[in-house]
């Protein structure tokens, strides 16, 4: 047990969990291990562990790679070569390795292309996050690239990716024509356009680039572009060559944000966080709750901080004495139960927008947010119904109810 700031008793997750699996996939998540974490591994391995149900769970939680890297510094290595589960683990990571290498010369080749054509871009995720967070391409597995560009400059992007070969995705039915993703209106009904480039080489998949005019849909957070050019640093990814990507204060908030949307399903994300900050000994605090709080995030940065405090058992300095509060506290004991019990959280739309509601710091952004997931035209919508500009506000209407007949359809099947 663990006492945290004001007196509360931590439940440790080896405790709450009562699984030394459990243990073993928190230790094994981070990228580094103290001298303690290392012998305290060594424990775990002597026991008769449940090796598949533990590969599934690393799996799922974004972590195998470190697991397997850290079995391979453990007393037990030779299980590399014995248990069927973690010879495939390790058989992926050489490979894992070289793509990781192949996506970071992509990204610099993206960016030379758009230099080229006049286009400022961000990296955020990806090969950035690797060499930013955490010093080096072998140290976190990313599978695609993600690039901020301004709004403006959206079409000509597209048409870049066009020429290289890319192809639009996912699969749209209707198809997306050219015309409409360049189009104003496309660039309201999204925040995002996802490319696949075919792969070449020995690298088998093909390259997936996310191109974002904003870092999360505007209705979640929204920042010019320019401010977020104004808030950058360079970090250099191969052969001398260096990218722009977001400052730490703001970086800290994209990755709390970006985690929430999805549930905080992978604890990679959460590693992310832990690794952002131990690397910034420097972050601004007070600028960080600020810019969660202008864009009513506190609670959403107040989880992940607190996702860390109990799985990690990390208190930062200046946070020591911060409790974060009944409701964060129950939402991070259930994203943690839903980490070791392969629960998957439900899809449905109402369990999402009731989730998101709950981590936003007041009653405005959450009906806002709840309004605009409900009755706000997505691409679906507008691509199954296209209507003039003169009757869009129509759709307030028709959203809501193709929502509910997909839905009903779904449960019918």
């Amino acid at each position: 047990m663990q006492t945290v700031a004001g007196g509360a008793t931590k439940v440790r997750v080896s405790d709450r969990f009562m699984a030394e699996e459990n243990e073993l996939l928190l230790l094994t998540a981070k990228p580094e291990l103290s001298s303690a974490e290392q012998a305290r591994i060594n424990q775990i391995l002597e026991l008769d562990l449940a090796w598949r149900r533990v590969t599934s769970l690393a799996t799922g939680l974004g972590t195998w790679a470190t697991l397997t890297r850290h079995l391979q510094n453990s007393s037990k290595r030779w299980l590399l070569d014995k248990e069927p589960t973690l010879i495939t683990l390790r058989d992926c990571m050489s490979y894992a390795f070289i793509r990781n290498v192949y996506l970071a010369d992509e990204l610099v080749h993206l960016q030379d292309l758009l230099l080229q054509r006049g286009i400022e871009s961000i990296s955020f995720k990806g090969p950035s996050l690797a060499l930013q967070v955490y010093g080096g391409l072998d140290k976190r597995l990313f599978s695609d690239l993600d690039v901020l560009v301004e709004e403006a400059k959206v079409p000509e992007v597209q048409q870049l990716m066009f020429d290289i070969g890319c192809i639009a995705e996912p699969p749209r039915n209707p198809e997306l024509t050219l015309d409409f993703m360049q189009s104003k209106m496309f660039r309201l009904l999204t925040h995002e356009q996802t490319f696949s480039k075919p792969s070449s080489g020995f690298v088998q998949q093909p390259t997936l680039i996310d191109v974002h005019w904003q870092i999360m849909p505007p209705h979640v957070m929204s920042y010019s572009f320019d401010y977020l050019m104004e808030n950058t640093v360079e970090v250099e990814v191969s052969g001398g060559k260096k990218v722009r990507c977001l400052r730490p204060e703001l970086l800290l908030l994209a990755l709390c944000s970006h985690a929430n949307k999805h549930q905080w399903v992978e604890l990679k994300w959460l590693v992310d966080i832990v690794e952002l900050i131990r690397r910034t000994p420097s972050l601004n605090w007070h600028e960080v709750y600020e810019l969660a709080a202008s864009q009513s995030m506190r609670k959403q940065l107040n989880l992940g901080l607190c996702l860390c405090r109990r799985a990690f058992g990390i208190d930062w300095e200046p946070l020591a004495s911060v409790e974060f509060g009944e409701d964060v506290e129950r939402l991070a004991v259930q994203i943690m139960t839903v980490w070791f019990s392969k629960l998957i959280p439900s899809a449905t739309l109402r369990q999402y927008i009731a989730y998101q509601m709950r981590t936003f710091d007041n009653t405005s952004k959450r009906l806002s947010f709840a309004l605009i997931e409900l009755t706000g035209v997505d691409i679906v919508t507008y691509l199954r119904y296209p209507l003039p500009p003169a009757l869009f506000s129509l759709y307030r209407a028709i959203h809501p109810l193709r929502l509910a007949g997909d839905h009903l359809r779904a449960l019918l099947r």
